[in-house]
């Protein structure tokens, strides 16, 4: 085999390539640790000169076992090219590809490539065009090597739909999964591996006319990116999803510690089967927009989360928080009124909810914990306020919602509604994000219906006194300022 390959490359040096004569062979076997390589390529009689040659079909195959995982290719197309250029083209490339993996939802994964690539090796470049269906998927585009040594990537792929959650490993369904998560750096814990990023230097683009992933559901995906010095950034991130859009960016840093800046605006979501989807949280409805601003470090997702910095803010409209019915709570505490002093805790209840026509909120985050102080939630019978902290390195909430009674609807309270306008009645929301508890303050509503009461009585004695007010009204405006200073209100 070496003295064919010698016979080439000597006659190559003075410019004519023997005809005929006997393919080559090649066979090569790589052991290195628990991967296992082997290689064989089969090349026909080479005709032609060192300034044009030309051959018939060259075949290769790959088989590759590590750790149960095998990957298996067959490589086939025409040989052409000039060694005097340094050139060489595989114009009719075909490629079928199997790979077994039994931790993968879908095992085995086989596809059929074909595409065309040429190599320039005098000016160290290489382009691959290519077309294949895989899967459920039709994919086209190009890759290539802008640079063979040290290896410099451009691609540009398009892809009809994807369901990445088909190719993703097997993990538990959150009915099995244990409800003590291990602790960030624990041994129970994977780290975040970007090895291969350190050495990476890419530059592409990526279109999915329909994604899936972590069974979120996106369509016309757009990703550029741009790899180099162990930094990669993916910028712009835009996609349509759930009735609305999503606009933004991505950077990641393989540091020893890695670090992640997302910067994302979400606009006309859905955000109710954004949730659902993405976390299997069902708290909230409605349709607007939410902003991310956020850095994170950290070996582990439970350290990144724990290291969360940066900001966030919500504007939804038309919509409900789940779980609790504020109006409802507030009725049925009236006619508690007479004789309950002190707090009633209450487990959410996912068949209720309050609804709202107007939502909104920004929040600080630092640490992993998102502080919000000008909660705001407006409808036709509630005005409500309220500040706290979500925990996100330990999923669980700590959070006082503050609901006042502004108007009532028939059906919706009527006449014990009306009796409570101007009260203020604290909500505390606590607990783990899945399940949180809602507190209902009653002693403090009972506390301002009795301030209420006691300075409408006072209010309706002192105007008696002073003849009814003024004429124009203003002194019993006043009046009421300095009453409702008077009781704290």
């Amino acid at each position: 085999m070496s003295e064919r390959l010698d016979s080439y490359v000597r006659a190559a040096a003075v410019g004519q390539l023997p005809d005929g004569g006997d393919r080559i062979l090649l066979d090569a076997t790589l052991v290195a640790g628990k991967r296992k390589v082997s290689a064989k390529m089969e090349v026909p009689a080479i005709e032609g000169s060192a300034k044009a040659f030309r051959a018939g079909q060259v075949t290769a195959t790959l088989d590759m076992q590590e750790e149960g995982v095998s990957t298996r290719a067959k490589l086939a197309s025409p040989l052409a090219g000039s060694i005097e250029r340094q050139q060489f083209e595989l114009p009719k490339l075909t490629a079928a590809i199997n790979v077994t993996n039994p931790k993968l939802p879908k095992s085995p994964i086989e596809a059929t490539v074909n595409g065309a690539l040429a190599v320039d090796l005098a000016k160290q470049t290489a382009n691959l065009t290519y077309a294949t269906k895989f899967d459920e998927s039709t994919i086209n585009g190009r890759a290539g090597l802008a640079k063979l040594a040290p290896p410099s990537y451009t691609f540009d792929v398009n892809i009809d739909r994807l369901d990445m959650d088909r190719y993703l490993p097997k993990s538990a369904s959150a009915k099995e999964a244990p409800k003590v998560q291990p602790k960030a750096g624990t041994a129970g814990e994977q780290p975040i591996d970007l090895s291969a990023l350190k050495d990476l230097n890419a530059n592409g683009t990526l279109r999915i006319g329909a994604l899936k992933v972590a069974n979120v559901k996106t369509s016309n995906v757009r990703l550029d990116v741009r790899a180099a010095a162990g930094r990669m950034d993916i910028s712009p991130i835009a996609a349509s999803l759930y009735q609305g859009t999503l606009a933004g960016g991505l950077t990641v840093d393989a540091k020893a510690a890695p670090t992640f800046v997302v910067r994302q605006k979400l606009t006309g979501i859905n955000i109710g089967p954004l949730l659902q989807d993405l976390a299997e949280n069902d708290m909230l409805e409605g349709k607007g927009n939410v902003v991310l601003d956020v850095t994170a470090q950290g070996n582990t997702v439970s350290a990144l989360k724990k290291a969360l910095n940066g900001t966030s803010s919500v504007r939804l409209t038309d919509g409900a928080l789940k779980g609790i019915n504020i109006a409802g709570s507030i009725r049925s505490a009236k006619a508690k009124l007479g004789v309950l002093r002190g707090e009633q805790v209450q487990q959410a209840n996912k068949t209720e909810k309050t609804d709202f026509s107007e939502l909104s909120g920004t929040f600080n985050i630092k640490n992993g914990v998102a502080h919000n102080s000008d909660l705001a939630m407006k409808s036709p019978l509630l005005r409500v306020g309220g500040e706290g902290a979500i925990d996100i390195g330990n999923d669980s909430i700590d959070y006082l919602i503050k609901a006042s009674i502004v108007g009532t609807t028939k059906g919706q309270g009527g006449r014990e509604l009306a009796d409570l306008q101007g009260v203020t009645v604290p909500v505390r929301v606590a607990g783990p994000l899945d399940a949180p508890s809602y507190k209902l303050d009653f002693a403090a509503l009972a506390t301002d219906a009795a301030k209420q009461k006691l300075e409408a009585t006072v209010r309706d004695q002192v105007e008696k006194r002073l003849g009814g007010g003024s004429k124009d009204g203003k002194s019993g405006g006043d009046l009421g300022d300095r009453l409702k200073g008077l009781f704290g209100r």
